[in-house]
């Protein structure tokens, strides 16, 4: 049986271009005088997120956690969403404070956003210092919305007000811009750091992204370390990252109208709650009204349809190896089973 695998964009495999990028990659110790072709990515994505300099790290979580260290000292304070996925990945909300022993702050989100004017209670506490406030783009949870850089602007200022910094969880951060039509570092240019993912939508096989300024990736080098994040002849990784940010992000839009079919497919089948006016990027979270959530996943499943469950919600995340097609089987498929 042919599998249609929407679980994540994290399933997506690396493109032949890669796979020889990889094999011909020029190698060297990362840690001790620099692997060429990863200082070349590392360049490359300073280039396109219009920062400094950049980091190579093992992951999306990895990334987010050097960031935090970075910038914030033990017993100091740092700001994340309730709905984030710095906050309800297990892995990700226990290692600020289990390794920076970082205090954290949640703040209610309402579409990805915080209210701008809840932002200040915290920040303007006295005993309260906040040294970074942290936003996801695109927001997981709040059914993949991109975040506009006129919102951030304007968290950016308010951060300014109070010497609190301003990181972005970017792991799907050439979808945000493919979505709001605007180049990324535009999008990112408010924050003093940010992180995004080679292994989702942009199809590597490993490894995620830092970026910021020069100062800030030298102490985020050491906090990789600290971690056991320093990895040898990355260039192997870092080939796959250079042919990814020359030919993924332009492609992305691909993935949003995939998306947008699937969402407007699942909204014309009785019995399932969806609001294709919420699906703006790659992800489609949606629920049922006659069936219970975990047996229509066991169900795909068996059908060969892989998807998750979360918290109550259906979510199918397209990609590069999802076409139309997949996607009409897909609603042939949970409209029988609906039925």
């Amino acid at each position: 049986m042919h599998n249609i695998d929407l679980r994540s964009d994290t399933v997506t495999k690396p493109t032949e271009e890669m796979r020889k990028a990889m094999y011909e990659a020029e190698l060297g110790d990362d840690d001790l005088d620099g692997d060429p072709t990863t200082l070349k990515l590392q360049e490359i994505a300073s280039n396109l997120m219009g920062k400094e300099d950049s980091l190579l790290v093992s992951s999306g979580s990895m990334g987010n956690l050097v960031c935090a260290l970075s910038h914030v000292k033990p017993n100091e304070n740092m700001i994340i969403g309730n709905k984030s996925h710095m906050f309800w990945s297990t892995t990700q909300g226990n290692g600020h404070p289990t390794y920076g022993q970082i205090n954290l702050i949640f703040l209610n989100e309402i579409n990805g956003l915080f209210d701008l004017n809840d932002i200040k209670n915290p920040l303007e506490s006295s005993s309260n210092q906040v040294n970074l406030v942290c936003i996801e783009n695109t927001h997981n949870a709040d059914n993949g919305i991109p975040i506009s850089d006129e919102y951030i602007k304007n968290l950016s200022e308010i951060c300014n007000q109070f010497n609190s910094n301003l990181h972005i969880d970017g792991a799907r951060i050439f979808n945000a811009a493919s979505a709001l039509n605007i180049s990324v570092d535009k999008l990112v240019d408010k924050a003093q750091s940010v992180s995004f993912c080679l292994s989702k939508g942009l199809a590597c096989p490993v490894g995620s992204i830092i970026s910021g300024s020069k100062n800030f990736i030298s102490e985020a080098r050491k906090q990789r370390k600290i971690i056991g994040g320093v990895m040898r002849q990355t260039g192997i990784i870092s080939a796959a990252g250079i042919v990814a940010l020359k030919t993924m992000p332009e492609r992305m839009i691909e993935d949003h109208i995939t998306a947008k079919h699937l969402a407007n497919g699942l909204a014309q089948i009785k019995g399932i709650d969806i609001n294709p006016e919420n699906v703006h990027t790659n992800i489609v979270f949606f629920t049922t009204k006659n069936i219970p959530i975990d047996d229509l996943q066991q169900k795909l499943d068996s059908n060969g349809i892989r998807c998750f469950n979360l918290n109550g919600r259906i979510r199918m995340v397209t990609h590069y190896e999802i076409k139309l097609e997949d996607i009409d089987k897909t609603l042939n498929i949970i409209s029988k089973i609906m039925s």
